[in-house]
């Protein structure tokens, strides 16, 4: 595989991780536990729970999609940079 062939790979591979889920997905009713302090406060301050809550699993979903690439495609990231590097000898 030329350089050029792995660094679109790469691009497309690492833009496909990049994708977070559907903004206007199918809201469902849960019930989480949370300290009471916490969540008084976060009243108190008219703190949307949900959207909170929501965009924090996005957040960390999107960081384990990430770690999970790069475990994934470590070789092919490593063979690249070799590439690009040159030798010293």
């Amino acid at each position: 595989m030329s350089s050029r062939q792995m660094q679109r790979l790469l691009a497309a591979s690492l833009a496909a991780t990049n994708q977070v889920a559907p903004t206007k997905g199918r809201k469902r009713p849960t019930n989480v536990t949370i300290d009471e302090y916490v969540l008084n406060e976060a009243r108190k301050h008219g703190i949307n729970l949900s959207n909170i809550l929501e965009e924090s699993l996005r957040q960390l979903l999107h960081n384990i999609r990430v770690k999970e690439w790069q475990s994934t495609h470590k070789k092919a990231v490593d063979s690249y940079n070799q590439l690009l590097t040159p030798e010293t000898k």
